[in-house]
Protein backbone atom coordinates (compact mmCIF):
# COMPACT_ATOMS: atom_id res chain seq x y z
CA UNK A 1 0.00 0.00 0.00
CA UNK A 2 1.12 3.44 -0.84
CA UNK A 3 1.13 6.01 1.49
CA UNK A 4 -0.44 9.43 0.51
CA UNK A 5 1.92 12.26 -0.30
CA UNK A 6 1.05 15.77 1.20
CA UNK A 7 1.85 18.73 -0.22
CA UNK A 8 1.56 22.65 -0.29
CA UNK A 9 1.20 24.58 -3.81
CA UNK A 10 1.55 27.98 -3.81
CA UNK A 11 -0.78 29.73 -6.10
CA UNK A 12 -0.83 33.17 -7.68
CA UNK A 13 -4.43 35.26 -6.58
CA UNK A 14 -5.70 38.49 -6.86
CA UNK A 15 -8.61 39.55 -4.11
CA UNK A 16 -10.98 43.07 -4.96
CA UNK A 17 -13.77 43.96 -2.55
CA UNK A 18 -16.81 43.77 -4.17
CA UNK A 19 -20.62 45.56 -2.93
CA UNK A 20 -21.19 42.02 -1.39
CA UNK A 21 -18.05 40.97 -0.43
CA UNK A 22 -14.64 39.83 -1.31
CA UNK A 23 -14.06 38.14 -4.27
CA UNK A 24 -10.63 36.40 -4.94
CA UNK A 25 -8.96 35.32 -8.51
CA UNK A 26 -7.01 32.55 -10.09
CA UNK A 27 -6.21 33.59 -13.58
CA UNK A 28 -3.59 30.97 -14.64
CA UNK A 29 -6.20 28.46 -13.21
CA UNK A 30 -9.48 30.23 -14.16
CA UNK A 31 -10.72 29.61 -10.64
CA UNK A 32 -13.05 32.09 -8.38
CA UNK A 33 -14.30 32.31 -4.83
CA UNK A 34 -16.25 34.88 -3.06
CA UNK A 35 -17.01 35.13 0.42
CA UNK A 36 -17.58 38.02 3.09
CA UNK A 37 -13.87 38.52 3.82
CA UNK A 38 -10.48 38.09 2.67
CA UNK A 39 -9.44 35.33 5.18
CA UNK A 40 -12.93 33.45 3.90
CA UNK A 41 -12.22 34.18 0.38
CA UNK A 42 -8.49 32.75 -0.06
CA UNK A 43 -10.01 29.87 2.33
CA UNK A 44 -12.83 28.88 0.02
CA UNK A 45 -10.65 29.33 -2.76
CA UNK A 46 -7.85 27.19 -1.30
CA UNK A 47 -10.37 24.29 -0.36
CA UNK A 48 -11.51 24.62 -3.71
CA UNK A 49 -8.49 24.21 -5.91
CA UNK A 50 -7.55 21.26 -3.71
CA UNK A 51 -10.55 19.58 -4.63
CA UNK A 52 -9.80 20.43 -8.25
CA UNK A 53 -6.45 19.21 -8.05
CA UNK A 54 -6.94 16.00 -5.80
CA UNK A 55 -9.76 14.83 -8.39
CA UNK A 56 -7.78 15.23 -11.47
CA UNK A 57 -4.47 13.32 -9.94
CA UNK A 58 -7.36 10.43 -8.74
CA UNK A 59 -8.51 10.47 -12.81
CA UNK A 60 -5.13 10.69 -14.10
CA UNK A 61 -5.14 14.06 -15.55
CA UNK A 62 -2.81 15.83 -13.06
CA UNK A 63 -0.28 17.02 -15.60
CA UNK A 64 -3.22 17.94 -18.25
CA UNK A 65 -4.50 20.67 -15.35
CA UNK A 66 -1.09 22.63 -15.64
CA UNK A 67 -0.71 21.92 -19.89
CA UNK A 68 -3.79 23.74 -20.18
CA UNK A 69 -2.96 26.46 -17.98
CA UNK A 70 0.13 26.48 -20.42
CA UNK A 71 2.50 25.87 -17.83
CA UNK A 72 5.57 23.27 -17.96
CA UNK A 73 7.83 21.90 -15.88
CA UNK A 74 10.89 23.23 -17.66
CA UNK A 75 9.73 26.62 -18.37
CA UNK A 76 12.02 29.89 -17.60
CA UNK A 77 9.58 32.16 -16.67
CA UNK A 78 8.44 32.31 -13.03
CA UNK A 79 5.62 34.22 -11.05
CA UNK A 80 6.61 37.19 -9.83
CA UNK A 81 7.04 36.93 -6.35
CA UNK A 82 4.94 40.56 -5.45
CA UNK A 83 0.93 40.60 -4.55
CA UNK A 84 -0.98 37.57 -2.98
CA UNK A 85 -0.39 34.21 -2.85
CA UNK A 86 -2.83 31.16 -1.36
CA UNK A 87 -0.98 27.90 -0.35
CA UNK A 88 -3.74 25.25 -1.03
CA UNK A 89 -2.60 21.91 0.24
CA UNK A 90 -2.73 18.61 -1.18
CA UNK A 91 -2.65 15.15 0.08
CA UNK A 92 -2.45 12.69 -2.85
CA UNK A 93 -3.01 8.45 -3.12
CA UNK A 94 -2.14 6.73 -6.03
CA UNK A 95 -5.25 5.66 -8.07
CA UNK A 96 -2.63 3.00 -9.82
CA UNK A 97 -1.42 -0.10 -6.92
CA UNK A 98 1.23 -0.54 -10.17
CA UNK A 99 2.90 3.35 -9.38
CA UNK A 100 5.57 3.20 -6.82
CA UNK A 101 6.05 6.07 -4.59
CA UNK A 102 9.13 7.09 -6.99
CA UNK A 103 6.80 7.00 -9.51
CA UNK A 104 4.23 9.68 -8.37
CA UNK A 105 6.92 11.75 -6.43
CA UNK A 106 8.81 12.07 -10.26
CA UNK A 107 5.47 12.55 -11.86
CA UNK A 108 3.85 14.73 -9.16
CA UNK A 109 7.56 16.82 -9.30
CA UNK A 110 7.62 17.13 -13.11
CA UNK A 111 4.15 18.75 -13.12
CA UNK A 112 4.65 20.50 -10.40
CA UNK A 113 8.22 21.93 -10.62
CA UNK A 114 7.47 25.60 -10.26
CA UNK A 115 4.53 25.13 -8.42
CA UNK A 116 5.68 23.83 -5.04
CA UNK A 117 6.00 25.98 -2.24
Amino acid sequence: MVRPIVMSIRIPVETRRTADGVVATCDVLDASCKGVSTDETLANLARSLSCVFESSFERGRFDQLFRSAGYCAQSEESWSQDGRFVDVRLTLATPHASLSRTEIDTGIKSALDRFVA
